[in-house]
């Protein structure tokens, strides 16, 4: 993979404040390479547990179909976005992880992943998170993102508050 040199390097993320976006989000936007060369992105909700991303899609559909195709892909995840009018400006901190997609076709390990969304997202009741895992469990198909890269990067304006946002 390329190597991109951020050329503002003051405003470049460390590994701690990474962490902590990809930690604060609920969603993320994957980023597909399409049909014909024509990008497709999705939102939606992802845990990240020991260094991947995983999130959850039906049995068919054209994300599916995409990463069949192709499975290197982009994540994005926007912590901040604050649009400051009277400087034309936006303030954000964001997050961009470059990698490969892959459907997890062992059980155990959807089973394992799935849990941890409905961990991340679901309500406070092991019981109803059992029995809804068991009865969308052979709807669902969970995907992995392994991130060969991930940087972040933050407004200009926000340097000096750097400390209080992390």
């Amino acid at each position: 993979m390329k190597e991109y040199i951020l050329r503002r390097k003051k405003q470049a993320l460390s590994d701690s404040e990474i962490a902590a976006v990809i930690e604060r989000g609920s969603y993320a936007v994957l980023s597909l390479c399409g049909e014909e060369g024509m990008p497709y992105g999705v939102p939606l909700n992802y845990v990240f547990d020991d260094g991947c991303f995983y999130f959850h899609c039906g049995k068919r559909g054209h994300k599916l179909e995409l990463i069949a195709e192709n499975a290197r892909a982009s994540l994005t995840i926007v912590d901040r976005d604050t649009v400051i009018p009277s400087r034309f400006a936006t303030d954000f901190i964001s997050v961009i992880a470059f990698g490969r997609v892959e459907v997890i076709e062992d059980d155990a390990e959807k089973y394992r992943s799935i849990r941890l969304l409905a961990d991340r997202f679901g309500i406070d009741d092991d019981h109803a998170k059992e029995e809804e895992i068991h009865s969308t469990f052979n709807a669902l198909t969970m995907l992995r993102f392994r991130p060969e890269k991930i940087s972040g990067k933050m407004a200009k304006a926000l340097l000096d508050r750097r400390a209080e946002l992390f």
